[in-house]
């Protein structure tokens, strides 16, 4: 299954593929940002949030095999699954969520553009129009 996250870099927003940057603050980055962003600088670019911490900013691998699915919580008790487990989920909605509301402040600016344009050629069709009369 593919990835349907995007990349929280402003300038970026492409889908999220092989490998991602995830932040503590919930961001996650694609691999070519993350590797730039974090290179010399701890702090999250899409909320400015300092990620000094050894574990703020992770690189993951977005499809991992099948064996490190298979190891990556071996051993660890049902009730710490299940919390890593809600945490990934969290972030997951979090990160739809933010997408949504990024969709729906796009579609109101086009909504509002073409508003405008429409308005406007409708001057220039009546300016147009008022020319033609006066002419014949």
């Amino acid at each position: 299954m593919e990835s349907e996250l995007v990349c929280n870099h402003k300038k970026c927003r492409k889908r999220v593929e092989a490998y991602a940057w995830i932040t503590s603050c919930s961001h996650i980055f694609c691999d070519e940002d993350g590797v730039r962003e974090f290179k010399n600088n701890a702090t999250c670019p899409a909320c400015s949030t300092d990620l000094s911490d050894k574990l703020d900013i992770i690189r993951i691998e977005v499809n991992p095999s099948e064996k490190y699915k298979s190891m990556v919580l071996a051993g660890k008790r049902p009730e710490i699954i299940m919390e890593i487990c809600s945490r990934a989920m969290s972030f997951w909605s979090y990160q739809i969520h933010q997408e949504r509301v990024y969709q729906e402040y796009v579609g109101a600016k086009a909504k509002e553009r073409a508003a405008q344009l429409e308005q406007y050629y409708e001057q220039v069709i009546s300016r147009t129009s008022a020319e033609l009369n006066c002419i014949f």
